[in-house]
């Protein structure tokens, strides 16, 4: 991303490769400064494309279902 794209969206693919360039020289960037409010910013951006672009299908699971599922079997491993 050039100087001027850095608050616009990330639209294409070259956009997002060069926000990622960017978003790994700007790590470590001190909370509050200008380059560690570029880096919150980009974040957030990259995260809406990311989002939209690579969605993670996960199964569907009502709450409490994984606490409450049985186990397949209950005998237990006997020491030798």
């Amino acid at each position: 991303m050039t100087a001027a794209m850095q608050n616009r969206p990330i639209q294409t693919e070259q956009d997002y490769d060069e926000a990622l360039a960017r978003l790994a020289r700007l790590m470590g960037s001190a909370p509050g400064s200008p380059r560690g409010d570029e880096l919150e910013v980009l974040a957030t951006l990259l995260d809406a494309y990311e989002t939209k672009h690579f969605p993670i299908d996960a199964p569907e699971v009502r709450p409490g279902r994984i606490l409450t599922a049985k186990p397949k079997s209950r005998r237990r491993i006997q020491p030798k």
